[in-house]
């Protein structure tokens, strides 16, 4: 009887092995998310997939779902009891079950993105501005961009690229908010999401002037990358299909005019295949 319990329990651990940090980091988003309990912290890390050259796959909430129903038959037989193992397998059945409904709130939130007939982030109400007076002692880690602005003239942008290295989101944001230069400067902040990270401008700049920010801004806002919906693309290539007579709507070739027309950011495929559609696409 026993046998079944360490079973269930070890199949389960063994699914979760590498994914403690997932459910953690989860948790620090949305606090009905519980963390896998202490007493299984022991159990992670085995399944080297590196080693094996296999790709990590993600957490399923069906394959969750079938670990939760199989942890709560355990609670009703005499050996947990025995073992005074109840409430631990209890702990770990709420983790995964909070786990699965942040799966199923989370592809419910992406659907339904999905399905907007506009950019999920807008750049119009995703940028922020601020001004940040000059500093008579620059840091070292700012030298370079210190040194690049000097040789700009009065509001022309400089994208902060020191940030695009960092592994650390704490470490990006303590640079960024710590970021001070010789001169007064205007920093612009913008996250397209799609797992880009944060866009930071800076530029020279006199408080107050108003009518050259906005000019800054507004040419900025042609050149931030923009993710479109799947709705927005479905629209776009059946309008174009049908007006040039292209048989498949969802054809490299209309695809590829649609990133090129409309600015659309997203997973670039292989150069040589790029070229050729785009090749294609000029007798359209």
């Amino acid at each position: 009887m026993c046998s079944v319990f360490f079973q269930v329990l070890s199949n389960t651990l063994w699914y979760l092995t590498n994914q403690h940090a997932v459910i953690k980091e989860a948790s620090f988003h949305d606090s009905k998310v519980r963390p896998v309990p202490d007493i299984f912290h022991n159990y992670q890390g085995f399944n080297e997939m590196r080693r094996k050259k296999l790709k990590e796959m993600p957490l399923s909430a069906r394959n969750l779902k079938s670990h939760c129903e199989a942890l709560l038959s355990l609670c009703i037989r005499p050996c947990v009891a025995k073992l005074d193992l109840k409430q631990d397998i209890m702990d770990l059945h709420t983790c995964l079950d909070s786990y699965i409904n942040y799966l199923n709130q989370k592809n419910e939130s992406v659907s339904r993105n999905h399905r907007l007939n506009h950019p999920v982030r807008e750049v119009s109400k995703n940028v922020t501005v601020e001004f940040r007076e000059a500093n008579a002692v620059v840091a070292q880690q700012y030298n370079n961009i210190n040194d690049i602005l000097k040789q700009k003239s009065l509001w022309e942008p400089v994208q902060v690229k020191e940030t695009l290295n960092m592994q650390s989101s704490m470490q990006r944001l303590r640079f960024i908010e710590h970021l001070h230069v010789s001169e007064d400067t205007f920093l612009l902040r913008y996250s397209p999401g799609g797992g880009t990270l944060t866009l930071c401008y800076v530029w020279k700049g006199h408080q107050g002037d108003y009518s050259n920010n906005a000019r800054v801004i507004a040419d900025l806002k042609t050149k931030l990358p923009v993710y479109h919906t799947r709705e927005m693309k479905r629209t776009w290539q059946a309008k174009y299909a049908a007006k040039y007579f292209i048989e498949c709507e969802t054809s490299h070739i209309t695809i590829t005019v649609f990133r090129r027309r409309t600015a659309h950011t997203s997973i670039i495929a292989h150069p040589q295949t790029l070229e050729n559609l785009d090749f294609f696409a000029l007798y359209i």
